[in-house]
């Protein structure tokens, strides 16, 4: 006998940025960093230039953790049965919760 569901909902990640906000938002820094490092390296400073790369790919490591994360839903599924809570990615699914109704 199929269990009658009384609520399925999914909960996604919001993102603050699209991804051409995200690919400007690497050009700006990008041609900031270029900047300072040019600054730097006229002052003779060269180290300088290495923190500011360090910068730029925590920055692009950042933005690429969350947009990984932006994929996965949590489903929130309520049955004559059964609450569930679970965890979608790509390719697979994960119970995290479950409990039966009174």
């Amino acid at each position: 006998m199929d269990d009658v569901i009384f609520m399925d909902a999914e909960i996604r990640p919001h993102r603050a940025l699209s991804e051409r906000g995200m690919i400007t938002l690497v050009i700006i820094v990008t041609a900031l960093n270029g900047a300072s490092a040019a600054v730097f390296v006229a002052k003779g400073a060269y180290w300088a230039c290495a923190i500011l790369a360090l910068d730029l790919v925590a920055i692009l490591a950042a933005l690429i953790a969350v947009y990984a994360a932006a994929g996965r839903i949590e489903r929130v599924k309520v049955t004559d049965r059964a609450v569930s809570v679970t965890r979608e990615g790509g390719r697979w699914t994960k119970l995290i919760w479950e409990s039966p109704t009174a």
